[in-house]
């Protein structure tokens, strides 16, 4: 095996290494070298990528170490030159925006810019609110107006929250950006210890707010905030947080509002089984299992004095409107006091790993692409302890693998530069025309083979917090992603065809097709049987312009209403996918089928219904019932059927009429014909 190739070993008794990540325990340290082996006339090149530490806390060298009364952070292109800068919220003290030069961070420049507020401030999330290409910042505040930050393109942001109709004066916690209406206009939705609010883009500079109207007040002592289209039906939904109060005795459960389509929304958490009720903290999205559908993880807090410690949940989306928490089942349950949540693919191995912030010792929990996490923070010097508070994923010196900057409660931030090297990224940056500015709410899905990756564009999730606007996919060895698909908010699709890894890649919805059908169906009339069970063989051609994620075959007895039951269609060449219908679901009746195909966006087509048409037929000779086999002398059956759709030939073309009866043709004339 030639090139540059990292090796999975066993280190301390624990699995913790994999590609990228080869060091010794003690002193941290990957080896450097390229070894040759020779073994029995078989030569092995093995070499290791070099580097010092997989991270290194670099806060203090590039001046971002704040040591304030941390509370949220935001990465974006505040000034639109390509690479992310940092806005960190402190509460009592002044905000900072860290610009970024390029290559490393150049300063706190917030006090210029116009945005070093010195309130209480907790959350903040940047987006376009009025699309004209720069990013514009909101905070929230608690018990003082919340500000909106309009991003004037020289360097220097005004407050416009009052003229925009967004500022509020509540317990403000955290904030999102999200499309819910997919008009084009973000709107804005904020979490207070007390009503929320949402807050709806009239496309002229100025908010209506309607949680009321949309059913999304909530009361509940909140605390985060992430929306995210989990049903993939096309429009944002929204899970919200709440936490207990320091005496546990207020609060109330943690909601999902599902988007209802027509600018209302419904809590769905109960029958969706994410209600806890714990003293609830960070919640963000993602596809950790890479089955196309967004998954939740929610951290809890140990704050309350009357309330047990609840731990973490992972809500695995079942794909039916229903969630099951596994936190415990893969070993992400932490139950320490968890503050701050954020996914990221950090070795860039194709899934997502998990970042969990705590008042202890923060969590990196790896990934294994097999459905479990191992906890890697100590081995990967990620461990901080310093009471923190929120953390949020982001590229800073844009070498394809994510850095992360963690805040603390006044103890010094760290910002975690990454190191590892060995795989392939893609990154990829949105620009809306008929979708809001950044493509905020977006789904982006990366297909290599038979792996999908999906990515959503974050506008504001974690605990106070907001990831970067890019969205990033690790690749492993991948030289091209066969298909880069883009499900913008306006409904367009946008699919590229054979892109190259490890480059910084912008789309722009000008670009996209208009096409949001469902995949097309043409069933086969090849309708067979396969083995001496007697399964009717069903096929169909199914295509689509994104990667079909399942298809099934629906059936009925002939004249039953409403679906028996469903059989998953398998993939073979050529877009073909089959299954059997078992016999023992025909009867005299017959059956009724139809083919029901959903593509990666859940756009979902359901073919004709077609019937297939059974003749049992009973064998008598001289006045009496003989049994009849397939060569129609007397055996162990005493009927046969015969699907009439066979081939075009009916029954009489393998059945002859007797005066005393039927007799049928030998079976060598009708083999690979239903019942022959």
């Amino acid at each position: 095996m030639g090139g540059w190739r990292d090796r999975e070993r066993q280190v301390g008794g624990k699995q913790k290494a994999r590609v990228g990540q080869v060091f010794n325990q003690s002193i941290k340290v990957r080896y450097s070298f390229l070894h040759i082996i020779g073994l029995a006339g078989v030569v092995f090149v093995m070499s290791f990528s070099v580097f010092s530490q997989p991270f290194t806390d670099i806060a203090a060298s590039v001046g971002v170490a704040d040591a304030g009364p941390g509370r949220g952070v935001a990465w974006g292109d505040a000034d639109q030159d390509g690479d992310l800068d940092l806005y960190l919220v402190n509460s009592g003290q002044a905000n900072r925006l860290f610009r970024n030069s390029g290559t490393t961070m150049d300063g706190d420049i917030a006090l210029t810019a116009g945005i070093a507020d010195n309130a209480s401030g907790f959350g903040a999330a940047w987006g376009d609110y009025d699309n004209d290409g720069d990013l514009d910042l909101y905070l929230a505040r608690s018990g003082e107006t919340n500000r909106l930050y309009r991003n004037n393109g020289n360097g220097t942001f005004t407050d416009v929250g009052g003229a925009a109709g967004v500022d509020n004066n509540d317990e403000g916690r955290s904030v999102a950006w999200g499309d819910y209406d997919n008009d084009g206009h973000l709107d804005l939705y904020l979490v207070n210890d007390g009503p929320n609010r949402l807050f709806r883009n009239q496309g002229d500079g100025t908010f209506e707010e309607i949680s009321s109207a949309a059913g999304v007040s909530d009361s509940g002592k909140g605390q985060a905030v992430a929306w995210g289209d989990y049903d993939n039906d096309g429009d944002l939904d929204l899970y919200v947080s709440n936490g207990r109060g320091g005496i546990g005795l207020g609060g109330a459960p943690s909601r999902l509002y599902r988007n209802n389509g027509n600018g209302t929304f419904t809590d769905v958490a109960g029958s969706a089984r994410v209600d806890d009720d714990g003293d609830g903290r960070g919640v963000a999205w993602a596809d950790y299992d890479n089955d196309g559908d967004l998954d939740l993880y929610l951290a809890n807090s140990d704050e309350a004095i009357f309330v047990s410690d609840a731990p973490n949940r992972l809500y695995r989306n079942n794909g039916a409107g229903v969630f099951t928490n596994i936190a415990g089942t893969v070993n992400v349950d932490d139950a320490g006091d968890s503050r701050g949540v954020a996914w990221g693919d950090y070795d860039n191995d194709g899934y997502l790993d998990l970042y969990l912030v705590s008042e202890n010792v923060n969590r990196l929990y790896r990934n294994d692409g097999s459905g479990g996490f191992t906890e890697v923070a100590d081995q990967l010097d990620v461990d901080d302890s310093s009471s923190g508070i929120s953390a949020a994923w982001g590229d800073f010196n844009r070498d394809g693998w994510l850095d992360l900057y963690v805040v603390n409660a006044s103890q010094p931030n760290r910002l975690y530069r990454n190191h590892i090297t060995g795989n392939r990224w893609l990154s990829v940056s949105l620009a809306g025309s008929q979708s809001n500015r950044n493509g905020i709410g977006a789904r982006v899905v990366a297909a290599t083979g038979t792996t999908r990756q999906r990515r959503d564009v974050d506008g504001g999730s974690g605990h106070f917090s907001q990831p970067s606007l890019p969205v990033e996919f690790g690749l492993g060895a991948q030289t091209i992603i066969d298909s880069l698909i883009i499900q913008w908010p306006s409904g367009l699709r946008q699919v590229l065809k054979q892109v190259p890894t490890n480059q910084h890649l912008i789309a722009f919805e000008a670009d996209a097709l208009a096409d949001i059908t469902g995949p097309a169906i043409t069933l086969s009339t090849d309708i067979h049987r396969v083995d001496e069970q007697e399964a009717y063989t069903v096929a169909a051609t199914i295509t689509d312009h994104s990667a079909i994620q399942k298809a099934l075959l629906l059936y009925r007895l002939a004249g039953v209403p409403g679906w028996t039951d469903s059989l998953t269609m398998t993939a073979g060449p050529n877009s073909r996918y089959s299954t059997s219908i078992p016999s023992s679901a025909v009867n005299r009746l017959g059956i009724a089928f139809a083919i029901r195909a959903r593509d990666q966006f859940g756009n979902s087509t359901v073919s004709s219904v077609q019937g297939l048409s059974v003749a049992f037929i009973d064998f008598h000779s001289d006045g009496f019932s003989l049994p009849a086999s397939r060569n129609g002398t007397a055996d162990n059956f005493r009927m046969i059927s015969i699907p009439a759709v066979v081939g075009n030939r009916g029954p009489v073309s393998i059945l002859g009429l007797l005066s005393n009866g039927f007799w049928c043709r030998p079976a060598v004339e009708a083999q690979g014909l239903a019942g022959s």
